[in-house]
């Protein structure tokens, strides 16, 4: 589904409305309801504020960003103490990519959605886990990936990038999920759950 560059901003801004009023899944909070959307924002998911170009060439999926507990600490912005920001930002300076960790910036301090950035940023899953004993580290429900696969799929749609990079397996079925697309190797399947 082709979108026209001047239809981008309200196709993505009517795709975040949809977002934050879903309910859809049970053991995961969406972040406009957690501490009553204080840390929410106009953004798909949090990871979208720290690289969100509609026109991106590149965009980065990763599984999920993490449980309300953490959401919580770090007030729904990506940090620079995040190990997975961290490691990403090195892996992305070896393919040709530089950007600068969201909170340290050359004007210093944490700025708003870089734009014009060259990557876009998400998750397959959007809502934080409720965590419990495992916190962040809390297993993910199959469910999760489905009831968020329109949103990425449409995420795709609207950014039209020319390269979509998987940042694990569950990130990789959810893509998989989302276009109805079935080639999953044997293991892929034991990892996802897929029968």
């Amino acid at each position: 589904m082709k979108i026209v560059s001047q239809d981008k901003t309200a196709a993505y801004l009517d795709m975040v409305k949809a977002r934050q009023a879903c309910r859809a899944c049970i053991g995961v909070l969406n972040p406009s309801v957690i501490e009553d959307g204080i840390f929410d924002h106009d953004e798909i998911g949090a990871w979208s504020l720290w690289q969100g170009n509609l026109n991106a060439e590149v965009m980065v999926v990763a599984q999920d960003w993490g449980d309300v507990a953490w959401f919580n600490r770090v007030k729904g912005i990506p940090t620079s103490t995040s190990t997975t920001n961290r490691t990403l930002v090195k892996l992305l300076q070896h393919a040709g990519l530089h950007i600068e960790l969201y909170d340290q910036t050359p004007t210093g301090g944490r700025t708003p959605n870089s734009k014009s950035g060259p990557l876009f940023f998400t998750n397959a899953i959007l809502c934080m886990k409720e965590g419990g004993a495992y916190g962040a580290a809390a297993p993910i429900k199959r469910e999760w990936l489905h009831n968020c696969g329109h949103f990425l799929r449409r995420t795709i749609d609207i950014v039209q990038p020319k390269a979509v990079v998987c940042l694990g397996a569950k990130a990789y079925g959810g893509i998989m999920a989302a276009y109805n697309m079935i080639c999953l190797s044997q293991s892929l399947r034991k990892i996802l759950h897929v029968d």
